[in-house]
């Protein structure tokens, strides 16, 4: 199908043909005005007497915002007037003001009713220009908008260029809206069936070419009823069903779908035409008039509504709740219309809820499952991936690679060089890190440490400690060091037999100048003799006495090594450690060279046993190889005895 869309481009000569031809011109269409015997003459219907006023003002800077009261530096919010006739709207590069006086307060200001703009012909004055009057009009207008602007606080500049107000055309325009005209009919069609022949069947007797108006061409619009975007809206979606169904009579009899009454054949021709004919006149009285369905007048989903509950129920199994997905007006106009809404409904009822599914539901579960594609991909990423690489960053991979750009991992922080909104200054952020830091400190939190650092430390350490201790036990006893003296060596080595009674709890006693005195328990006097521990003090004091006789001694020449017979032989007290000590060690080294054998007759085995396995599938291949060739050979016979 060709499909010609008329606009207000220039007129170009010579013919073409179309099948079908859409205005969306606005309110001076010439698709209107030129199909008047299809569509019929617009009808002219008179309201009350309502003056529009659109201005456009420019945008205030932050220190002219403060100066008008707005504290923050920041414009209001936006107003919707719909009672008071005032209407506020904030943009990107500018502001709407837009306001409808009152007669009286037009005749006060010098308004006329009088050569004022018509809504098809605004533009057109203001670009021209229109003489003097419409200059004269247009300062008059100017100069009631700024005062109105003033009276209402709304961001206005005087100061800037053209008085506040863009530059022209768009910096005011006035409409009257005492009359309106509607369109008879907003479509019309009257063509042959696909397998009509002109030679064969002669000529089709009234032969239209699919015709169908859009937006403004349909009718006037009103801006106190709001209601010219949604009209725009169907009349284009409306357009769009009647050229899908054109053609169609074997699902289409101008009816909603019913699931009790299918279609159970081709409809014959001239029925088909007067379905649509019907159709397209009760669309276009409901689009006028605006009787749409409650969906289509509030833009939400029911939450009781089918595409709802059959969400839930089909999203049920993926353990997710089911989202309310965004209203979106769907083409067949059964969904968007009042009249059709409780035979649509008819559909869901009871079982059927769950049997017919929803063209919305369709929709929805179709992006929910490619999403979900992303999703699962994502989490394999996560999982697998732990740096993400430059080109998963790219743009054209935010949704392939969404787990690198959701959970705030690409977060806005700041926006030309300042905080983005919601975010806190970098100050801010500086001084909340620090005072966080602050209470871990004070909260003596331990930091993390790295356990296989702290185990070969602790290693380190303990096999120092090992080998010092070993090393002063082993070596011999230095004239002037009582065994009271050694006793916190011995103790380390666990190989001292402490004393029983009260003897056991004294800690080194000094027998400073009496190196020939016995090693055998004090007496009862001596132990009473002895001062009490003081505390840790105390102890950590004779601890330091003890090492320090130690490195004395350990200055002088060791009495083996000059040849006493009394620290040598059986005389020596440590001689028994020593060779215990010897047989420990030999038996450590058995038991090491056990284990080594061991493991090389494990190494051993592990290599008889890849042997075995390497010779298996020696075989196995082997043996796959004659059986293909036995196949082979059985298959080449068989061909001969069937030749």
């Amino acid at each position: 199908m060709r499909l010609l869309v008329k606009n207000t481009a220039k007129k170009s000569g010579g013919k073409q043909r179309f099948d079908a031809l859409f205005g969306c011109d606005g309110g001076n269409s010439r698709v209107r005005n030129s199909q008047v015997d299809w569509l019929g003459v617009p009808k002219t219907r008179k309201y009350k007497k309502m003056y529009g006023i659109v201005s456009n003002l420019q945008k205030c800077s932050r220190a002219k915002l403060k100066s008008l009261g707005f504290e923050s530096g920041l414009e209001p919010e936006d107003r919707a007037g719909n009672l008071t006739g005032i209407f506020f709207y904030k943009a990107s590069y500018h502001n709407y003001l837009i306001v409808h006086p009152s007669a009286e307060e037009m005749e006060a200001n010098g308004i006329p009713w009088k050569g004022i703009f018509g809504f098809d012909r605004a533009r057109t004055e203001a670009i021209s220009g229109g003489g003097k009057n419409t200059a004269a009009l247009r300062e008059t207008l100017k100069k009631y908008m700024t005062k109105k602007a003033k009276e209402l606080n709304i961001p206005f500049d005087e100061s800037l260029s053209n008085g506040g107000f863009v530059d022209a055309p768009n910096d005011v325009m006035g409409f009257d809206f005492s009359e309106f005209y509607n369109c008879e009919n907003s479509a019309a069609c009257s063509v042959p069936p696909l397998d009509w022949d002109r030679d064969r069947d002669g000529d089709w007797e009234v032969y239209c070419p699919l015709i169908a108006l859009a937006g403004d061409s349909v009718a006037d619009p009103n801006w106190l009823l709001g209601v010219g975007l949604q009209r725009g809206w169907n009349s284009a979606l409306d357009a769009c069903f009647y050229a899908d169904n054109v053609y169609n009579n074997k699902s289409f009899n101008g009816r909603p779908p019913c699931a009790d009454e299918p279609i159970d054949g081709p409809i014959e021709w001239s029925e088909h035409l007067n379905n649509l004919a019907n159709l397209m006149t009760k669309l276009g009285n409901n689009s006028r008039d605006n009787k749409l369905s409650d969906e289509m007048n509030t833009g939400m989903l029911d939450e009781k509504g089918p595409v709802v509950l059959q969400l839930a129920r089909l999203l049920k199994t993926r353990d997710v709740d089911a989202p309310v997905p965004q209203y979106l007006p769907i083409v067949e106009p059964w969904y968007r219309y009042q009249e059709f809404d409780s035979e649509i409904r008819k559909n869901y009822k009871g079982d059927k809820l769950f049997e017919n599914i929803h063209p919305t539901t369709t929709r929805e579960i179709a992006i929910f499952r490619k999403n979900h594609r992303f999703v699962e991909r994502g989490l394999y990423l996560r999982n697998v991936v732990t740096r993400p690489t430059a080109a998963m960053l790219t743009w054209s991979k935010r949704f392939e690679c969404s787990a690198f750009w959701c959970d705030m991992s690409m977060k806005l922080l700041q926006i030309d060089g300042k905080a983005a909104p919601g975010e806190e200054t970098t100050e801010n952020k500086r001084s909340t890190n620090e005072a966080v830091f602050d209470e871990k400190k004070d909260g003596n939190e331990r930091p993390k440490m790295n356990s296989t650092e702290v185990q070969a430390v602790a290693k380190q350490k303990s096999d120092s400690l090992r080998t010092n201790v070993v090393a002063a036990t082993m070596s011999p006893r230095l004239s002037g060091l009582l065994n009271e003296d050694r006793s916190f060596i011995t103790k380390i080595s666990g190989k001292s037999k402490s004393y029983s009674g009260e003897y056991s709890k004294t800690n080194f006693i000094k027998y400073a100048g009496k190196p020939n005195v016995s090693s055998s328990p004090p007496t009862q006097k001596a132990v009473d003799a002895i001062p009490p521990n003081t505390g840790v003090n105390d102890r950590s004091n004779r601890d330091i006495s003890v090492i320090q006789k130690l490195a004395e001694n350990l200055k002088s020449p060791s009495p083996i090594l000059e040849g006493e017979p009394t620290a040598s032989g059986t005389n020596d007290p440590l001689h028994e450690l020593r060779i215990q000590t010897f047989r420990y060690e030999q038996e450590m080294w058995k038991a090491r060279l056990k284990v080594a054998e061991t493991e090389i007759a494990k190494a051993e085995a592990e290599e008889e046993f890849l042997r075995a396995k390497k010779a298996c599938a020696q075989k196995e291949v082997e043996a796959l190889t004659n059986l293909l060739e036995a196949y082979a050979d059985a298959e080449a016979k068989y061909e001969l005895v069937a030749a």
